[in-house]
């Protein structure tokens, strides 16, 4: 198969994986085409490729079941010993004569801000267990998984983009709010508002990269002006909308929130 033939095929089944409701939402085109085309380099079917591999962050991860099992198969890795707690996981992986062992606790993954997600309170003891194994496979068989971080890992970086949401947060403290534009109809003269109420701001980072800027920019001025901390400020937004970021509200939610600070930095 050529090239164009690769692209022709990764092409299909990005309609078909769109279609079928297995991609999020807020994945683009260019995005599924590359899990697709990096799953086959890794000799991996389309399909198990856009099961096991995903973007967080900017960046392309893998599953860590998936590591293992590629690892296991292509380089003979072996779990030597595995050692579960409430509180850690330790666990020896071996590569022939070579020997690591990896032990991630719960206040690793505190110090990391993973245990505020759904995942970490439901189930900690498996997230222990993959986040050891995946730091393990990291030094074991570094050849086998292609530098491909974990979902969990990547969570714990800012975003791989050139506008990251560290340097969005630190405007100067005497910069203007930046004024929003207001809600405009979508496609051929239709309503936009469904638009902006399914489309989160981390969406249209990729879409819109000056719009994003705009819409975090003013929340964020606005944060400043209404929480005492950023704490306070993560807490609000989890208590109204269940989230822990600006990042991950829909625009429609981004201009309700803007709203809702306006009126408290008012009262």
């Amino acid at each position: 198969m050529n090239e164009l033939q690769v692209l022709e095929m990764s092409q299909r089944y990005m309609e078909l994986a769109r279609q079928a409701g297995i991609v999020p939402r807020e994945m683009n085109a260019a995005q599924i085409q590359t899990i697709i085309l990096a799953g086959r380099e890794l000799g991996l079917q389309p399909l198990q490729s856009l099961r096991t591999m995903s973007f967080i962050n900017g960046r392309l991860v893998m599953a860590v079941q998936l590591q293992l099992a590629l690892a296991r198969q292509r380089a003979g890795v072996q779990v030597v010993e595995l050692t579960e707690t409430e509180n850690a996981c330790t666990v020896t992986l071996a590569r022939g004569s070579e020997r690591v062992t990896c032990t991630y606790t719960m206040q690793d993954a505190e110090r990391a801000g993973l245990l505020r997600g759904n995942n970490w309170r439901a189930y900690p003891r498996q997230m222990l267990r993959w986040r050891a194994i995946g730091d393990a496979l990291r030094v074991l068989a570094p050849d086998v998984v292609a530098g491909l971080l974990s979902p969990e890992e990547a969570e714990t970086l800012p975003p791989a983009s050139g506008w990251s949401e560290a340097e969005l947060q630190e405007p100067p403290a005497d910069a203007p709010v930046p004024a929003l534009d207001e809600p405009e109809p979508h496609g051929n003269g239709g309503n936009g508002h469904d638009h902006e109420a399914t489309t989160q701001l981390a969406a249209l980072q990729a879409q819109d990269r000056e719009r994003y800027n705009r819409i975090l920019r003013a929340l964020q001025a606005h944060a400043r002006r209404v929480f005492a901390d950023e704490t306070a400020r993560r807490e609000w937004l989890h208590a109204n909308y269940g989230v822990w970021s600006f990042r991950d509200l829909s625009i429609a939610q981004a201009r309700e929130a803007l709203q809702l600070m306006q009126d408290s930095a008012r009262a």
